[in-house]
């Protein structure tokens, strides 16, 4: 469907969703800046992820997600368990399984 890869996915994003938004808004009011236009679209997608983060996801999901996380990237220091990367990915993958539900 979507190549997610970072690059590709923040350009699908900045393509498909902002822009569309930022015309849509403009239109309604031509005196809004662009620059608070994104700055309020990111601050939405952050308070979101921050609501997805206080909840947890189906015992299903939560255990596939803690049984992949350490074969992830086996030899990348950063991913190891326990490791700040390995928390932070891990965080990421509990609130999108959330979102996905």
């Amino acid at each position: 469907m979507y190549d997610f890869s970072c690059k590709s996915g923040v350009t699908w994003f900045i393509t498909n969703i902002l822009i569309m938004k930022i015309r849509k808004k403009q239109k309604a009011n031509p005196e809004l800046e662009v620059q608070k236009i994104i700055h309020d679209e990111y601050a939405k997608c952050k308070n979101h992820y921050k609501s997805l983060r206080k909840l947890e996801p189906k015992l299903e999901s939560s255990l596939q997600i803690d049984r992949d996380l350490y074969r992830t990237f086996p030899k990348n220091l950063f991913f190891k368990t326990g490791n700040r990367g390995y928390r932070k990915l891990r965080k990421v993958l509990r609130a999108f399984a959330c979102y996905d539900n």
